[in-house]
């Protein structure tokens, strides 16, 4: 049964209701039933028509099963009746990601630039669009983004990370390391850097230095033995240390 109108969001019509049909779609969607799905996510859309949300949602699930138009249809209307910056941000950064999905990157290219024009800290923002850049082969761009990126949010993980896999791929292994040390410096709890870092390693024979630091990762991952996630955890480490200690060799 819908709920009682409730008009809980001023900017809904029926927040309540927008929501039931919201969360109905999720489900029908989980269960295959794209048809069902859609129609949910129009009942949602028409009961909001001036708010991005159901938009957006509706535009994520378009685009997963195969309909890009209609997705980049809906990405536009939202952009359309956005009434403030923090919407039309919103919108242009998920169709940013929308565009880089369907290998539209010039259009993803020019949603970013705005959004760096108008947020100019924001390191998301120069992590994704040195991404792009870094895929042109335009590799000065790209540096100057992810280190735009570090230097607007000096003390996060993310640019560190691109910046030492961009650096590993050109095979600048020292200064992969040097940055995946300075992941570890600021987390020394983050697997993920361990694990990057023990592919350097690996990469440039330094056998030892890779098991410490694979078995570091297992040290780290079994102080959350008990926890519901733990078997999934370890699961994926140990692929990770199979694919790292042996899979290339």
């Amino acid at each position: 049964m819908i709920p009682n109108n409730s008009f809980t969001n001023p900017e809904y019509a029926d927040g309540d209701t927008v929501k039931y049909y919201i969360d109905k779609a999720l489900e029908t969607w989980g269960e295959g039933d794209y048809e069902s799905a859609e129609e949910n996510y129009n009942q949602a859309v028409n009961l909001a028509p001036n708010n991005v949300s159901p938009y957006l949602k509706r535009a994520q699930f378009l685009h997963a099963i195969g309909k890009s138009n209609k997705a980049e249809a809906d990405y536009n209307k939202a952009l359309n009746i956005s009434k403030n910056k923090e919407d039309k941000n919103m919108v242009y950064f998920d169709r940013s990601l929308f565009y880089v999905k369907i290998k539209q990157f010039q259009k993803a290219l020019n949603d970013l630039n705005f959004l760096i024009q108008d947020e100019p800290t924001n390191y998301l923002y120069y992590i994704n669009r040195g991404n792009i850049y870094q895929g042109f082969g335009k590799i000065d761009n790209a540096f100057a983004d992810y280190n735009k990126a570090i230097e607007s949010n000096p003390d996060g993980h993310l640019g560190y990370s691109e910046r030492a896999d961009f650096y590993h791929s050109l095979g600048l292994i020292d200064e992969a390391l040097k940055d995946c040390n300075t992941l570890i410096a600021l987390n020394p709890e983050d697997t993920d850097a361990y694990l990057r870092r023990a592919r350097l390693y690996k990469d440039i024979g330094e056998d030892k230095k890779t098991k410490d630091d694979c078995d570091k990762v297992l040290e780290i991952a079994e102080s959350f033995e008990g926890e519901d996630f733990y078997p999934d955890l370890m699961n994926w480490i140990k692929e990770e240390i199979y694919e790292i200690m042996i899979g290339n060799t």
